[in-house]
């Protein structure tokens, strides 16, 4: 009853979309535009499953840019970084995600504002900024040496902009092996304030570029041939 009643304010500002809770990369799916394309769809979840796990219901955005804000602290280290994701093809031609390109700043989020940024990404720092700010203001005792936010903007069906935060990732995520490069470098010079860096996710074995970082490449049993791999682009150096 909830899910249909969440669907049904949603729907009155044109089509949703419903994802697995469970699901990674952008996988499972499915966009409807009335009650009644959505009443199969809820009905096709495992009871079990959406007792424990919920779904997500968002409204449907078109021309969507998906932006990466995200902190990382290890051994005494602090930095913040911002950027963009890329969608890929996975071996069945569906659209996932594919990497990620980071500008990473010593400090934490609000070192990030100093930058300069387009509105669209300063917005979504804020944004960011303050899910973050939720969560240490509500989560009694809250740890987490690394923290990702995903923050999605594009265009309803009126050709509104709008932009929010999809999701958080506290855990080791498809931005993480920037994000170690990125420490290497501030760790090694301390004279190091600005880096970028990028990671990719590729369906089969491509090529790699020069001086690239291979972190995995084999034949995944549930996605197939996959590899992933990060580059460290720039590093810039405080005078």
């Amino acid at each position: 009853a909830t899910a249909r009643r969440a669907a049904q304010l949603l729907l009155v500002e044109g089509p949703a979309r419903l994802k697995p809770v469970r699901a990674c990369a952008g996988r499972g799916q499915v966009v409807f535009s009335t009650l009644e394309e959505f009443e199969p769809l809820l009905c096709s979840v495992d009871d079990e499953e959406l007792m424990t796990w919920g779904l997500v219901l968002e409204q449907n955005l078109n021309n969507v840019e998906t932006f990466s804000v995200g902190q990382v602290r290890v051994a005494g280290l602090v930095c913040s970084y911002y950027g963009t994701q890329q969608l890929t093809q996975d071996h069945q031609g569906i659209g996932v995600y594919g990497g990620s390109d980071l500008t990473f700043v010593r400090g934490g989020f609000a070192s990030l504002l100093g930058e300069p940024l387009e509105d669209s990404v300063r917005l979504a720092i804020e944004q960011a900024m303050a899910y973050d700010q939720a969560a240490e203001r509500h989560l009694p005792g809250f740890i987490a040496s690394r923290r990702n936010y995903d923050i999605a903007r594009g265009t309803d069906t009126k050709g509104q902009i709008r932009s929010g935060v999809l999701e958080q990732s506290w855990r080791m995520g498809g931005a993480s092996s920037a994000e170690l490069l990125a420490l290497q470098a501030f760790a090694a010079n301390g004279l190091v304030n600005r880096v970028r860096a990028s990671t990719h996710e590729v369906f089969g074995t491509p090529a790699l570029p020069a001086h690239a970082t291979l972190f995995y490449q084999g034949n995944d049993s549930e996605l197939g041939q996959l590899t992933k791999y990060a580059q460290l682009r720039h590093v810039g150096h405080s005078e």
